[in-house]
């Protein structure tokens, strides 16, 4: 899981708002959030 990637696009989106892409963050949540959500749940059972 590319972790610096998926901080920087949560900071874009927190402090950069007024230049978000739409298009961008569809395309994001599209096409990797199942990797980033399998990731988090591999993290939660292990605690």
């Amino acid at each position: 899981m590319p972790w610096q990637d998926v901080i920087g696009i949560r900071n874009h989106i927190a402090h950069g708002y007024f230049d978000i892409d739409g298009d961008i963050v569809f395309d994001v949540i599209k096409n990797n959030l199942d990797d980033l959500l399998a990731a988090i749940n591999y993290f939660i059972s292990k605690f």
